[in-house]
């Protein structure tokens, strides 16, 4: 393997680590705080002082950013992994096919029995309706990123308009306030079986939404087919006009909108625009993170700062899932009951301990395994072989994991 080639396959670890744990920051407070009217009837907390300035920097340069970029890594894993297996003789999607099913099914599994918010479910639906457009021209995938991202500002204007009429509309609803109180005593004290109806219908709400959700994160995927395809993975710099093109729009336009968050005072507003944000304009800003970060690494003491995130990239399902485990632990009745108890700033503080541990115990796995152990049973079910740690070929890192 190249020089060049090892440090294309470390950029894409480097990127999935940010983005995973830049995850578990936007999905702190749905880990803590009531969310089945925020889902379904766009009902959020009232924030003020501390709280709402956080809430407004979460908006404004976290949510939906982290997902977007961890969007883009899957399709430019699907891309690696259609040159590795054509290189291979073998017939494209094949294999992929049951790997990607079998992600389904796991995020299944997460989105039920431990956390509602799974996105692993989501992702494998995109794929398995997105993995034809490896074969396409460059110039036709870049048609098919253009029209579905406009499709994604349209629904994120849509649903906007939507979260601030229903706000408007059923505010002091006094009939609300049992369905948010019988949540957040399900999750507080409530018994697992209590928990599960609530996680289950949240859940079936969250894969409903695929019928908007995987047009837009398709057109992500597709667009890291393009940039896979364009070696922007392996070095930003040899197309100058293509990154500074993606900077542009990413930083030029994706950070003045999202910035917007910023100067609402009003919580209700805030959510609105994250609704917004999420769906469209948030993407924007995940281009320009991902190739800022991308031209950072062409520094030499950059890499070395990034190297721990490489490892949590290297075990990205492993940690996800983690995630997930530590805090339902955390906040859930089974565990310490922590749930909506907390304030946002002690939230973060949360939020960087669970970060440690994920830093810590990427770098200590590592040293004895090749592979995390998500990672090694997803793809001994998908190739049928054997499980082994030990002895896992390199080229099983070229593809991310796609949790994200």
């Amino acid at each position: 393997m190249s020089r060049a080639e090892s440090g294309r396959i470390a950029s894409l670890d480097v990127l999935r680590g940010v983005a995973i744990l830049g995850i578990l920051l936007a999905n702190i407070a749905a880990f803590h705080y009531p969310v089945l009217m925020a889902k379904v009837m766009f009902v959020a907390p009232t924030w003020s002082g501390v709280d709402l300035l956080i809430e407004q920097l979460t908006v404004a340069f976290v949510n939906g950013k982290f997902r977007g970029m961890l969007c883009i890594l899957f399709g430019a894993g699907m891309y690696i992994q259609f040159q590795n297996r054509i290189a291979g003789g073998e017939e494209w999607p094949g294999r992929y096919l049951r790997r990607t099913m079998i992600l389904f099914a796991i995020g299944c599994v997460h989105g039920i029995f431990i956390w509602f918010g799974d996105i692993l479910a989501i992702y494998a639906m995109t794929a398995l309706l997105s993995f034809w457009a490896v074969k396409l021209p460059t110039a036709t995938l870049w048609k098919i990123v253009i029209g579905l991202g406009i499709f994604a500002l349209t629904c994120g204007m849509g649903i906007m308009a939507l979260s601030l009429s229903s706000a408007s509309q059923i505010e002091g609803f006094g009939d609300l306030k049992p369905i948010i109180a019988g949540e957040e005593a399900a999750y507080k004290s409530g018994s697992y079986g209590m928990q599960l109806l609530y996680r289950g219908g949240l859940f079936t709400v969250s894969v409903m939404s695929a019928i908007t959700l995987v047009p837009i994160l398709g057109g992500l995927f597709i667009l890291g087919v393009i940039l896979s395809r364009e070696n922007m993975f392996r070095s930003p710099n040899a197309n100058p006009r293509l990154r500074n093109g993606l900077l542009l729009v990413g930083l030029g336009i994706g950070l003045p909108l999202n910035s917007v968050a910023l100067f609402m005072s009003d919580s209700k507003l805030v959510n609105g625009y994250q609704q917004f944000l999420e769906l469209g304009a948030g993407a924007l800003l995940s281009v320009g993170y991902m190739i800022l970060i991308l031209m950072l690494l062409q520094l030499s003491w950059v890499q070395v700062l990034f190297r721990p995130l490489q490892n949590v990239g290297k075990i990205a399902l492993t940690t996800y899932l983690s995630q997930s485990l530590i805090c339902t632990t955390l906040f859930y009745s089974y565990g310490f009951g922590l749930y909506d108890s907390l304030s946002r700033t002690q939230l973060l503080m949360v939020v960087g301990g669970v970060w440690a541990f994920n830093l810590i115990f990427a770098a200590i796995w590592l040293r004895f395994f090749r592979m995390g152990p998500v990672e090694c049973l997803w793809r001994s079910w998908s190739d049928r072989v054997p499980f082994d740690l030990h002895r896992v070929p390199q080229a099983a890192f070229e593809s991310p994991p796609v949790v994200h």
